[in-house]
């Protein structure tokens, strides 16, 4: 059974735009995916940079480090952003348009930019922004664990099925309900929403959905922080057992894991998202697990996935 169709209209359109594909940057001990970018400033001066996919962000976002290249031509009047961070913190910031370029594709972007947000640097270049996941469905890439590169989308329902993959999850309820795709932490009949963010270091769960899913938790007595917008959030660390909910031929089941979480006593997202009721969003899966399992997230087909048989 494939889990998931696209219209032929979309893939054709594709299909018409230049495919990317490059590598993304790997930093030691860090496995957020970074993609090496250039830009022109506002004095037509060329830069080179680092953005990270931030799969937990619908909108982009850009660092200080980028606010003094922007001229007033390209900054929104009287137009702020309302963001929310991984703790679940609010930010406000400005809107700005800015161009650069990766994969030898230009792009012409809308984003928010926050004067105290620092990124910081690799290797001396800095980490200007971050691209969330509205530009990847737009233009149809897939963020590749299994090869560490970000590429123009390379399935479709004729080509990958649930009994092709270990993992299968769809991206379309989360990023049509809150506006990021989401996994399902399982239990027995219960399933508890968390954000599949390639943005955060590390997983988070809530002490709710620990109890909720009866989760096998050891804390490790070590106190952590966690870095939003607005800061650094103390949080507790612990080893957990949980399993994720995956998609089969005949129906779903629940894919056991074992990794290392902090854990918050609040959810990352309260239950009201665009004026609908929904479950809240109780934590959110990291971009070291998902390198580590090999996943792909493909927005063009909004589906997380990974085959059979595939190694890292």
């Amino acid at each position: 059974m494939c889990t998931f169709a696209s219209s032929n209209q979309n893939e054709r359109n594709m299909k018409k735009e230049k495919e990317i594909k490059v590598e993304m940057f790997r930093v030691e001990g860090d496995l957020n995916p970074f993609i090496e970018v250039y830009y022109v400033d506002k004095d037509a001066v060329e830069h080179t940079g680092f953005m990270m996919l931030d799969s937990g962000s619908n909108v982009n976002f850009l660092s200080n480090s980028a606010d003094r290249y922007i001229g007033e031509l390209c900054r929104y009047e009287d137009s702020e952003l309302e963001i929310t961070d991984c703790v679940g913190e609010v930010v406000i910031a400005d809107n700005v348009h800015f161009s650069f370029a990766f994969g030898g594709k230009q792009f012409s972007e809308d984003f928010g930019i926050k004067k105290d947000y620092h990124l910081g640097t690799i290797d001396n270049v800095p980490i200007i922004g971050l691209l969330g996941n509205e530009f990847m469905q737009k233009h149809g890439l897939a963020i590749d664990y299994s090869t560490f590169t970000v590429h123009t989308s390379n399935v479709s329902h004729a080509n990958l099925c649930s009994s092709d993959c270990e993992f299968m999850f769809p991206m379309e309820i989360g990023l049509k309900n809150y506006g990021v795709p989401v996994l399902a932490i399982h239990h027995e009949d219960k399933d508890v929403a968390v954000i599949a963010d390639t943005g955060s270091i590390a997983n988070v769960v809530s002490t709710d959905c620990i109890s909720q899913c009866h989760l096998n938790c050891e804390y490790t007595g070590e106190n952590n922080a966690l870095n939003g917008l607005k800061g650094r959030s103390d949080v507790v660390s612990a080893n957990v057992r949980f399993q994720l909910l995956t998609l089969r031929a005949n129906g779903t089941e629940g894919v056991l894991f074992h990794d290392s979480f902090f854990v918050i006593n609040h959810p990352i997202m309260e239950g009201y998202v665009h004026e609908q009721e929904c479950q809240p969003l109780e934590g959110l899966i990291g971009s070291p697990f998902m390198a580590k399992q090999g996943w792909v997230l493909d927005f063009a087909q909004k589906v997380i996935y990974k085959r059979k048989c595939q190694t890292i």
